[in-house]
């Protein structure tokens, strides 16, 4: 299952990605999430990079680990995450229109056999989810 949510914010593009690329700043605008910090803070950010997202989800506290597979600031940034099973390659895209940013966030979960149906009912929820997360994200940086 794929999904793909869209933004247009009122800052430049330097400025969104590098708001973005800042993990303790996702516990402000993801609701799902308790606490998200890098795997080694004092490591510049690269592919390979790590960063920890703690969500609640299901009444359930997770520590999912993130790695950075696409890295190409201040245009893309892609990372990978395997949790219950579920595969989630989830690829945020920054373009700048004029002193504007358009941020497209995509994601695609996968899963084998009766985890593929799991897949499929957990997008549907992540759907709205990102375009609430993404409207917040949107909010909180242009309000800076």
């Amino acid at each position: 299952m794929t999904i793909r949510v869209q933004a247009v914010i009122d800052c430049p593009i330097e400025r969104v990605f590098t708001e973005y690329m800042r993990p303790e700043f996702r516990e402000q605008w993801d609701d799902n999430v308790l606490r998200a910090y890098w795997a080694k803070p004092d490591e510049p950010i690269q592919l390979g990079s790590q960063f920890h997202v703690v969500v609640r989800t299901m009444g359930q506290e997770r520590d999912t680990l993130r790695t950075i597979v696409e890295y190409d600031p201040p245009v893309t940034m892609t990372y990978s995450t395997n949790t219950a099973g579920l595969q989630i390659i989830s690829q945020q895209t920054f373009e700048a229109i004029d002193q504007q940013t358009r941020l497209t966030m995509h994601a695609h979960i996968s899963g084998n056999g009766l985890l593929s149906i799991l897949a499929w009912v957990i997008g549907q929820q992540l759907k709205g989810h990102m375009y609430e997360g993404l409207l917040c994200f949107k909010a909180l940086v242009e309000a800076h």
